[in-house]
């Protein structure tokens, strides 16, 4: 997410074509905005979830196996790994988060889930990111749509030239149009907002293990419809 004084907001996907991601070269950043960008989860993000549904208080059985699709906080060769970059200047906005902001520091953004769509969410999909706790800190638990869409639903207090990574998880397959807004208030005083959505598509798993077949004809042509008892997806 960047905020340029002159150009505005902008939220999207950046990426190194080099092989430094924390200092790449002049022309190494590549740029896809949002608005073009589909986030496809590959095969070996569909894991054994059991953990990370006690993390976001869904409940199952200890020794029961849940799989869902998953984006891990630290790096897993073959899954996508993704974080929050903060590109703000210094002291644009100011510190805070809420209704609660102060003009002292160099300021930060946050980011909140406003809405859920696709169909995924509309055959019971759940979303839930987290950062792991280490030491003495705690599990941070950002989004989690198992309770709803409420107030908690944030990553605050994002500084300038932040880089911070969460673990993402999607507990069916479908569609998810994952409605986000970036907000701060401005030095000056006027709070500012930029609405943008990130679109994961998560594929069924490939194994079917009950179905029903019929054919359509849409006036010209005749398909096969399958439809995934157990998923509730037809193809």
């Amino acid at each position: 997410m960047d905020y340029d004084e002159v150009e505005g907001w902008w939220a999207g996907l950046t990426y190194t074509l080099g092989s430094n991601f924390d200092n790449p070269q002049p022309g190494e950043i590549g740029r896809i905005s949002a608005d073009a960008l589909e986030i496809v989860m590959p095969t070996l993000a569909l894991q054994n979830s059991n953990g990370a549904y006690s993390i976001l208080d869904i409940d199952t059985e200890p020794d029961e196996e849940v799989l869902a699709w998953r984006i891990p906080q630290g790096f897993q060769e073959g899954n996508h790994f993704l974080g929050f970059r903060i590109l703000i200047p210094n002291g644009a906005f100011q510190a805070g988060s809420g209704e609660n902001f102060f003009p002292i520091g160099t300021g930060n953004i946050n980011l909140r889930l406003t809405s859920l769509l696709g169909s995924g969410p509309e055959r019971g999909g759940l979303v839930g990111t987290w950062q792991n706790g280490s030491g003495f800190s705690a599990t941070r638990v950002a989004f989690n749509t198992s309770n709803g869409i409420n107030d908690e639903d944030e990553v605050s207090i994002l500084p300038p030239g932040t880089h911070t990574h969460y673990n993402w998880i999607f507990s069916e397959p479908g569609v998810y149009k994952v409605n986000l807004e970036a907000y701060g208030r401005l030095a000056n005083g006027i709070d500012s907002v930029h609405p943008f959505t990130l679109t994961f598509q998560v594929p069924h798993d490939g194994i079917v293990s009950s179905l029903n077949t019929s054919l359509a004809y849409d006036g010209e042509n005749w398909e096969l419809l399958c439809r995934d008892l157990d998923a509730s997806v037809t193809y």
